[in-house]
């Protein structure tokens, strides 16, 4: 055991002749394998790729509020060689995460849930916490170069069959849907603990670390277990005594003077009101097996009962079954299909004879079959205005047949988004409601006429559903 020690001192000593630091978390030496410059590099490249994949919310009063916050807490630590910048990602689901060298992100779907400005402070701190601790950049040394989580790939890989989860995940570039690697619970103490501690050095109370947690755990329980949901605790392990021990912990941490930026929780919920809170319609949105979507002006039908995915580079939908996908992509901008068709289909094995020119509800539009031993693809690009999509679907031979009506139906329901279907959409979006003295939540939720349910009022109000 001695020998090991020892052995275990020297090896760390000699990387610290390389140039290595000691990681302000755990007051050992980093031992990740590459540079400050190159985390730097990683992250800036991976950056652009959030962006393209998810999406920024255009929303500038919104993100200035949390880069003010994420910018507070980053003045507090010690000259690291990284820039810190936060923002905000067009994300439904609740989550932040941080890339190697200083981009923080919290989603959309994550604001809502945080009761005081304290709660998005100490979220915001754990994430610098893990870029100071070099975490992310560890996965991407012991693991691969970073994916990005977009959610795609749950609906256009996990549902469907083995065979066709390779097909699709390489149809025209879609990104990976791989989940960030999760933290190790030791790494997630310590962000925990530095995050709170950094919060405190701030004037926020650390403690609202252990009252979000708890927010976020009820919220995962009311939105049940499902693995393919990209949320805060797919990367963040949850353990029974984390709220507990943030709990404790923040007891013991001191709280230095100063003043938030709200000054009150009535200042920070403003700061909310008006936010679209689950699709925005500008990114397309479902109702029921339609997609309906504002910002590119068209509507899609899938069958009824398919499972669906969307992110701003595809859009997906599988059969319950999971033996037959379809795929919407942007394939290129104009206004001929035939033309990016032809410089697709070589990637595809398809010759020009293959190509069939029709038209599909007033639009310009080509056709082709593909076929394989191990799938058949019906892919149809459609041009509308000033862009050139790809409606590829596809199955297994041996369902060829029973899914030959709805390739068929799916691609020729594309259409030009009417007046009437865009005046049919209902956005929801986040409203403050003043409750009445011994109201209970049921019955504010019927005076307000809240689109969520008592459980999940409560649940994002920090409270319990029988509560006044």
């Amino acid at each position: 055991m001695r020998w090991g020690t020892e052995i275990a001192a020297l090896l760390a000593a000699a990387a610290c002749l390389g140039g290595c630091s000691i990681n302000p978390l755990t007051g050992r030496p980093d031992v990740v394998l590459t540079s400050k410059a190159k985390e730097s590099e990683i992250g800036r490249r991976e950056a652009a790729k959030v962006e393209a994949s998810i999406g920024l919310v255009a929303d500038a009063e919104r993100t200035a509020y949390v880069e003010a916050i994420g910018q507070r807490l980053a003045a507090q630590v010690p000259d690291s060689g990284f820039t810190f910048s936060f923002h905000v990602v067009n994300m439904a689901q609740p989550n932040a995460f941080a890339l190697p060298g200083g981009p923080i992100y919290v989603s959309r779907g994550l604001l809502p849930l945080a009761n005081s400005e304290d709660e998005l402070a100490n979220v915001l701190g754990h994430e610098v916490a893990h870029v100071l601790g070099r975490d992310a950049a560890s996965r991407v040394t012991l693991a691969a170069p970073l994916s990005i989580a977009t959610g795609i790939g749950a609906v256009a890989t996990s549902i469907v069959s083995p065979a066709l989860g390779g097909v699709v995940a390489g149809i025209g570039g879609a990104t990976q849907g791989l989940l960030f690697a999760p933290y190790s619970r030791s790494q997630e103490n310590a962000a925990d603990r530095y995050g709170m501690e950094l919060a405190a050095k701030c004037g926020w109370q650390p403690a609202a670390m252990s009252s979000f947690l708890h927010t976020l755990e009820n919220q995962q329980k009311l939105a049940g277990e499902d693995e393919r949901r990209v949320s805060f605790f797919a990367s963040h392990p949850s353990t029974p005594d984390r709220v507990k021990s943030t709990a404790a912990r923040a007891g013991q941490i001191a709280l230095s003077p100063g003043q938030p930026i709200e000054p009150d929780r009535r200042g920070f919920l403003r700061r909310l009101s008006g936010m679209i809170v689950d699709q925005d319609p500008q990114e397309g949105i479902f109702v029921d097996n339609r997609l309906l979507h504002t910002g590119l002006g068209f509507a899609l039908e899938f069958p009824a009962g398919w499972k669906t995915g969307n992110r701003p580079q595809a859009i997906a939908a599988a059969d319950p079954a999971g033996n037959a996908v379809s795929v919407l992509q942007l394939a290129g901008d104009g206004d001929d299909p035939l033309a990016v068709a032809r410089t697709m289909a070589p990637s595809y094995g398809l010759p020009d004879n293959k190509l069939r020119s029709i038209e599909i509800n007033g639009l310009r539009a080509v056709a082709a079959t593909g076929r394989s031993p191990e799938v058949v693809a019906e892919l149809t690009w459609i041009a509308h205005r000033g862009a050139v999509y790809l409606i590829t679907c596809a199955a297994p031979p041996q369902h060829e047949k029973e899914f030959r009506s709805a390739f068929i139906q799916i691609p020729h329901s594309f259409h030009a988004l009417t007046a009437s279907e865009r005046a049919a959409i209902r956005v929801r979006r986040l409203r403050i409601v003043a409750a009445r003295a011994g109201e209970t939540i049921a019955a504010l939720c019927k005076r307000s006429d809240c689109a969520w349910t008592p459980q999940e009022t409560a649940m994002a109000n920090a409270l319990e559903v029988d509560e006044a």
